[in-house]
């Protein structure tokens, strides 16, 4: 077969029934001819927008070729591209900005603060890094201008029970391996002890801070009564700074 029969030629041109007729969009403004090969009606179509392209009749008219030039498929995307920056009324909120914030500390490894938190394994609740409404609705609205948001467990991840608003002070007193706790002889710290025993650690740090001693605070169960300590709390630290649980002099990344 040559090429010139395996290239469209239009022949035949002349003006036909269906011209005026409408699809959608697109309105029948001239006959252009037939393909050469297979005999199928090519012709020229106006879209509303103003634009005019050429297909086949029979394409337009079942859909298979579409109901317009091309601009409904734009604007569906434009309006998708809106409503998901305008959704929740928020995107230039301080709350979405720790959010965009957060993301980038985990995902971006151009981000000055990566290999703090992405680069060592820091992740993002999957439902929190695709939707910032949902993030949102767990941690709430920032307290004050000084708060940021902080990981209670500094080796976990940005999760539902380890993220929180929090003061500069609050995340000195959150210093990684800061706190020490002792339960059935074994001295570690409380985020990897708490892991051990599957524990949330933010209830060990909640009854540390009650005064209770390391195995109380890991082993009784959550809302079980707890037996009156005959001993001082067996969590330690490396000094006596006046927070409300004690810090090492390991420094902690604030995560803002």
């Amino acid at each position: 077969m040559s090429n010139s029969s395996r290239s469209p030629q239009f022949i035949d041109e002349k003006v036909v029934s269906f011209l005026g007729n409408r699809f959608g969009r697109l309105v029948v403004t001239a006959f252009i001819g037939k393909l050469a090969e297979r005999g199928r009606s090519i012709c020229e179509f106006k879209c509303d927008c103003g634009n005019v392209i050429y297909r086949r009749y029979s394409a337009i008219a079942t859909k298979s070729g579409g109901r317009s030039c091309g601009c409904i498929r734009i604007e569906r995307a434009r309006v998708a591209t809106i409503k998901a920056l305008t959704k929740h009324g928020m995107t230039a909120t301080p709350e979405h900005s720790s959010w965009a914030s957060m993301k980038g500390r985990c995902y971006n490894k151009n981000d000055h603060a990566w290999s703090r938190y992405g680069g060592r394994g820091i992740s993002i609740y999957p439902a929190w890094r695709s939707d910032f409404s949902a993030f949102y609705k767990h941690i709430g609205p920032r307290p004050t201008p000084e708060h940021s948001v902080d990981r209670i467990d500094n080796d976990g991840n940005y999760e539902p029970g380890n993220v929180r608003w929090a003061t500069p002070r609050q995340q000195a007193c959150n210093r990684r391996n800061s706190i020490y706790i002792e339960v059935n002889g074994e001295l570690a710290v409380v985020s990897r002890m708490a892991r051990k025993y599957g524990v949330p650690v933010q209830l060990v740090y909640k009854r540390l801070r009650r005064g209770w001693c390391g195995d109380d605070a890991i082993l009784v169960p959550n809302g079980a009564a707890r037996t009156p300590p005959s001993t001082p709390p067996s969590h330690r630290s490396s000094d006596n700074a006046p927070c409300p649980i004690p810090v090492s002099s390991d420094s902690k990344q604030t995560d803002e």
